[in-house]
């Protein structure tokens, strides 16, 4: 079994914490991608390390050059509020947009929301009511 699907697999028992870390890291260091996102989402919300935005920004940035829609999700929340970095609606769109493209459905009714205030682009209300109407079939309300 591979690091990455052996720290999914005992990830229910927290007291493993240490254990899936190392497994994370291993998998991050043989470029399973998957775990650099996960191991963002820890420093990002200090579960079991020290909560490091620094950190969980260079994690995400590594993940996200590598196709992992949720990091590029992440990222582009961090870049729309700020968080770990600077505030850039223009990024924040961006990877919305890449996102929605690697499959991240959140990020479709996101791209949508960014079209229909003009939030990282121009306005237009009809692009956004497609990708809102998009989000909507696949369940996304907000």
């Amino acid at each position: 079994m591979e690091p990455y699907e052996k720290a999914l697999s005992i990830s229910d028992d927290e007291e493993n914490f240490e254990e899936i870390f190392n497994l994370l890291t291993k998998a991050h260091e043989q470029k399973d991608y998957r775990a650099t996102y996960a191991i963002a989402t820890w420093y990002l919300n200090g579960k079991f390390v020290k909560k490091d935005l620094q950190q969980a920004t260079n994690y995400l940035e590594l993940a996200a050059k590598n196709h992992v829609s949720e990091s590029q999700y992440d990222l582009a929340v961090s870049y729309e509020e700020g968080i770990g970095v600077d505030r850039n609606v223009n990024e924040a769109f961006k990877l919305y947009i890449k996102a929605s493209l690697n499959g991240d459905l959140q990020s479709i009714y996101e791209v949508g929301r960014c079209f229909y205030h003009g939030i990282g682009v121009n306005q237009n209300t009809d692009v956004a009511n497609t990708f809102l109407s998009i989000a909507e079939e696949k369940g996304i309300t907000e």
